[in-house]
């Protein structure tokens, strides 16, 4: 009796120890780096619902600020799936801002698939509300418009020159309920250092869907793709989602 415990013992840190090589295996695999603070949206339940989030590594705010945790060559692509909160500071003041700024850098892409209007707008330190806005977009040479209210007659046009996003739908409304707080792109923000590809315009406003790609400056080989949050949840959402991971796991290599 004592020896088929044994035995029973030994098999079960047999599996456990299996199951954890395994997933060291598959976080040390993944490309896809989930930018903190992970909050569960659209974008995060369509990932879910398709495998990405199983090549993907969710980073802490710690990893986020360890160099040899988080950088471009281990993560080329990076995912913010999350409301208007970020890490700007985890240890001291602004090293999450310096993070994310050096990820850029070093030539990597993230991509911005926020579930409100304004992502990277509010600060978070060591984890908690500080209740005050540090919107993170001018330390990277733009910035979005905020509209609050945009006018009825409001129309989205797709630039089917591009070869970014090549599959989206023709012919897309604009949302009529919910949040409309509408914030794009704003072409008067965009840095001489910046090619800016529009995929998806209001032209009253800017981009609601853009590709920055960074030609010279500091970020010089940085990239950024911008998706506006209420696309997320419309009845072509899918199909938008679609294309936008076709692009990550391109660039994910």
């Amino acid at each position: 009796m004592k020896r088929k415990g044994l035995l029973l013992l030994l098999a079960l840190f047999m599996t456990v120890t299996v199951f954890y090589q395994l997933q060291s295996a598959e976080s040390s695999a993944a490309k896809i780096a989930i930018l903190p603070p992970l909050q569960e949206g659209e974008a995060y339940f369509y990932a879910e619902s398709k495998g990405i989030m199983k090549k993907a590594k969710v980073i802490t705010p710690l990893e986020l600020i360890d160099k040899k945790a988080f950088n471009a060559k281990k993560y080329p692509v990076a995912l913010y799936m999350a409301g208007e909160y970020y890490n700007a500071t985890v240890k001291k003041k602004g090293d999450g801002v310096e993070a994310i700024m050096n990820y850029l850098k070093e030539g990597g892409m993230i991509v911005f698939l926020p579930n409100q209007p304004w992502p990277m707008y509010n600060e978070l330190e060591d984890g908690d509300e500080t209740g005050l806005k540090n919107i993170m977009f001018p330390n990277l040479e733009f910035n979005l418009m905020g509209v609050e209210e945009p006018e009825e007659s409001v129309k989205m046009v797709l630039n089917q020159e591009q070869k970014i996003l090549p599959g989206l739908p023709k012919n897309m409304a604009f949302p009529t309920d919910g949040d409309l707080r509408l914030r794009a792109l704003d072409p008067d923000s965009i840095s001489e250092n910046i090619n800016l590809t529009s995929i998806l315009t209001v032209e009253e406003y800017g981009d609601l869907i853009g590709y920055i790609e960074y030609t010279d400056g500091p970020f010089k080989g940085g990239k950024i793709l911008y998706v506006w949050f209420r696309l997320l949840d419309q009845d072509y959402s899918e199909k938008i989602l679609n294309e936008v991971f076709k692009f990550v796991d391109k660039h994910a290599k």
